[in-house]
């Protein structure tokens, strides 16, 4: 008996010793799983940060082609303004020498008869000077000065004449 009971102690102690083996090797995969834990939540806050920051550059990215898009807008529509300007100054002086031309080629231009927008007829006329304002004409009983707005439509026409529009 005293066999069965030294090998009952051994057998306890072996298994005492199994035991408290079995809680150190289970406490160590505790803490393992714990430690994967730990390091995969660390990773994955590094993530957080690192796609908060690619973020906060593509805003900053977003923010400065959005001011230089506004940047060369602006210049774009200064440039079409000038090129406007230019445009519109360049047919100003072709209008004005076109007119002065057409004005230099009536001059000692000669009519058997005129006869003027408010009915007034004039025979054997020459015109002797055009200005801004009309032409001055000499006739058979005399020389005038005329209005473009008393002329015939076909002489306005010739003279390059564009009536003032009221407003």
């Amino acid at each position: 008996m005293l066999r069965a009971l030294t090998i009952l102690a051994i057998l306890c102690c072996l298994f005492s010793s199994c035991n408290k083996r079995s809680q150190r090797h289970e406490s160590a995969l505790q803490e393992e799983r714990k430690q994967t834990i730990l390091k995969q939540h660390a990773e994955y806050e590094l993530e957080q940060r690192e796609a908060k920051a690619r973020e906060l550059e593509l805003e900053a990215q977003q923010v400065e082609i959005k001011r230089k898009f506004e940047e060369t807008e602006s210049q774009r529509r200064l440039i079409e303004s000038a090129e406007a300007a230019a445009a519109a100054k360049t047919l100003v002086i072709k209008a004005t020498e076109e007119r002065e031309a057409a004005r230099k080629a009536i001059l000692h231009k000669q009519f058997t008869s005129l006869t003027l927008r408010d009915g007034s007829r004039y025979q054997d006329v020459e015109i002797i000077k055009v200005s801004d304002l009309g032409i001055t004409v000499t006739h058979r009983n005399g020389a005038r000065g005329i209005d473009f707005s008393q002329l015939p439509y076909s002489l306005q026409l010739e003279c390059k004449y564009v009536p003032a529009t009221s407003k």
